[in-house]
């Protein structure tokens, strides 16, 4: 189990006393805690505001993106299961997979696929 774990991870789990990062470390830690907490992250949805369906389609799965004044909400995506690889229509089949999965969001709410 511990080899699917990230390199920090490991640096963590290694780590009998206290931690101590190097100069390049402490950078790529702080630019990871500035990229989340910067307002492009993932909004908070608002059932006032219309939401944007984003979806696409592959040759072997399908993914959609969630936004809302620009701003992303949410990502998903799924690989196909048994006879949709098949389907005519991918782009269609994500579009119903975007509104099944954010149904919540979208009913009763204005929103463009």
């Amino acid at each position: 189990m511990r080899s699917t774990w990230p390199p920090a991870a490991w640096v963590l789990y290694a780590t009998k006393g206290p931690l101590c990062c190097s100069a390049p470390a402490d950078l790529q830690f702080r630019a990871l805690k500035a990229a989340l907490v910067a307002p492009s992250s993932l909004a908070i949805p608002d059932p006032t505001t219309p939401f944007e369906v984003e979806v696409d389609a592959s040759d072997t799965g399908i993914g959609a993106a969630f936004f809302q004044d620009g701003r992303p909400v949410e990502f998903a995506s799924r690989s196909y299961s048994g006879c949709e690889a098949n389907h005519i229509d991918r782009g269609l089949l994500a579009a119903e997979f975007a509104c099944r999965r954010w149904r919540h969001y979208v009913h009763g709410c204005p929103f463009s696929c």
